[in-house]
């Protein structure tokens, strides 16, 4: 008897379905959209029959970030493969399935966001997380990169043309080759300009823009349009870029805005080159830090008729690259003085005026060699043979006779100097010199971000999408995907710092401060187990470290992950 109640069992256990479907690290993503309330802010914005769809165009922009942060290269036509081993049900919806996300649905949603202004939606959405994440940042940092475009037929769609001159719609943005900062000029591009906060990298607004546009241009006009946005993110309302901003009608402008600024000062100014060589001799000079990296001095400069303190920093790193530049670039230099040399001694002259005008000129060339000279006649006669001792001279040829002296160190010296410097620039003049200092080195957070999007495991390295609405609404989308990137990060640093509780790196010790990316690894292998018909469903492998993290993100992660206050 106990043995056929046992065979019961087991045909009964047997006989149940059992599937699983992989959340993995996908839940934390998924769980930072919820908390920012991404797809909340996008749907209110976007007008849509949601009686028609399966699949709001918030909760396609999710799917889109979650594929985009999946790391696996595949591309927007794929994205119901992606979906196909994934929890669907709990990272974006209820009874949403991945043939929901096909390329035409993710195309439509592309040109809702374009038609809506890809630009304007983004700073919603920002704006939410700066009130979400209770951000407070100092600065704002902007920079500009370049997206490769395989193709060549870009034209407007048709759809977005009016002949309603009332009607605004957003502008297109010019497909086209530019300065390629990937270098392959021999591609299309876009580009696209980023606002970032310097303590968490997050981006607060973007722009994208033709392929050949420069910055000198839009980083104004960028600071223009969303000054109110500066305003109302920063403390200071101050804007960090770089010296491409830096110009007479530029600073006009951005005196008009009220808008703080912090930017590099370009070395061809003549004021610039100036300021550096005057600290040449200089020998009080103050320290940035006590590794003895940057000295600098401070002037206060009225350029373009704006009071602004200009400080001269020294970079040792700079130094020691200047040398190594330097070095090559000397080398050719004499190489080519010693053959300018070589080559008078062996001319000729009729007179002795003509070599002293080629004397000058060598003289005039010359930027490293000095030379000692001095300029001598040669006899000539008109017969072959020896001349007889008594016999006239017929003409005399002249030659200029040189002896290299020395190199120029003094040149080489005060040449090394000004390639070890560069030049700050704000119109705040109450904030500290180290203050300015550290506030530009963050200038990297852009720059990072720039290289997070076009990493090849991030969506795809180019862009392949033909029309140029639907490749301006991606780069919305990418960058969205950044900020959650970065808010995830943000938010773990921050909880792990409040509860006093390290987490395990790469090499097996505690920090504080580990990367979205390392977590994203550790949560490999999470899977979500559902049995038969029934609503039985639990999380399989989680570990401690895992639960860790969960709990101190709290409820939006803990429900995806079924555990706390979240089941």
């Amino acid at each position: 008897m106990l043995f056929s109640g046992y065979i019961k069992f087991l045909t009964k256990v047997t006989s149940m379905q059992y599937s699983t479907k992989t959340v993995d690290h996908l839940g934390l993503v998924a769980g930072m959209v919820d908390e920012l309330g991404i797809v909340e802010v996008i749907d209110k914005a976007i007008s849509q029959d949601l009686k028609k769809r399966h699949v709001t165009i918030g909760q396609v922009v999710k799917a889109m970030i979650l594929n985009g942060l999946g790391f696996t290269g595949r591309p927007i036509y794929l994205t119901p493969q992606f979906f196909t081993t994934k929890a669907l049900d709990i990272l974006i919806g209820k009874d949403i399935q991945p043939s929901h996300l096909n390329d035409n649905t993710i195309g439509r949603a592309l040109d809702a966001l374009y038609s809506y202004g890809a630009s304007t939606l983004f700073a919603l959405v920002s704006t939410q997380a700066y009130k979400a994440l209770d951000l407070k940042s100092r600065y704002l940092h902007l920079d500009s990169t370049s997206f490769k475009v395989y193709g060549n037929d870009y034209a407007p769609s048709e759809k977005y043309d009016s002949s309603d001159e009332e009607e605004v719609r957003p502008s297109v943005i010019e497909v086209t080759r530019g300065y390629s900062k990937d270098h392959r000029p021999d591609l299309y591009q876009v580009m696209l300009n980023m606002i970032v906060e310097n303590s968490a990298g997050i981006p607060v607004a973007i722009e994208a823009i033709d392929g050949n546009s420069s910055d000198r241009k839009t980083f104004v006009e960028n600071v223009k349009r969303f000054s109110s946005l500066i305003k109302t993110h920063t403390e200071d309302s101050c804007v960090i870029a770089d010296s491409a901003i830096y110009s007479k009608e530029n600073l006009q402008t951005l005196k008009k805005s009220g808008i703080c600024w912090i930017t590099r000062v370009p070395e061809t100014i003549k004021e610039a080159k100036e300021s550096i060589a005057s600290t040449y001799d200089l020998e009080n000079w103050s320290m940035y830090d006590d590794k003895g990296k940057y000295r600098y001095t401070t002037s206060k400069n009225n350029y373009a008729d704006i009071e602004q303190l200009w400080i001269v920093v020294h970079s040792k790193d700079a130094n020691e690259r200047a040398k190594k530049t330097l070095a090559r670039q000397y080398e050719k230099l004499s190489l080519k003085e010693q053959k300018a040399i070589t080559t008078l001694s062996k001319e000729r002259f009729a007179c002795e005026a003509d070599a002293q005008k080629a004397l000058e000129r060598l003289q005039k060339r010359l930027k490293l060699t000095q030379i000692e000279a001095k300029i001598e006649s040669i006899p000539r006669y008109s017969k072959k043979g020896r001349p007889d001792k008594n016999k006239e001279v017929d003409f005399y040829e002249y030659y200029v006779v040189c002896s290299v002296c020395a190199s120029s160190l003094q040149r080489y010296q005060e040449e090394l100097h000004d390639k070890s410097c560069f030049i700050l620039a704000t119109n705040d003049m109450q904030k500290a010199p180290e203050e300015i200092i550290k506030a530009y080195k963050n200038q990297y957070v852009v720059e990072r971000g720039f290289a997070f999007l076009k990493s090849k495991e991030f969506f795809v390295d180019a862009l392949y999408l033909k029309s140029p609405e639907r490749i301006e609404a991606l780069l919305m989308v990418m960058t969205l995907s950044l900020l959650v990137y970065t808010a995830l990060e943000h938010r773990i640093r921050k909880e792990l710092k409040r509860s006093d509780q390290p987490f395990v790196d790469q090499k097996g010790k505690p920090t504080r401060r580990p990367t979205a990316r390392w977590i994203f690894q550790c949560f490999e292998g999470i899977q979500l187990l559902s049995i038969g018909d029934s609503d039985q469903r639990t999380i399989l492998n989680l570990n401690d470290r895992h639960r860790l993290i969960v709990s101190l993100l709290g409820r939006f992660y803990e429900k995806i992950y079924f555990l706390g206050n979240g089941v």
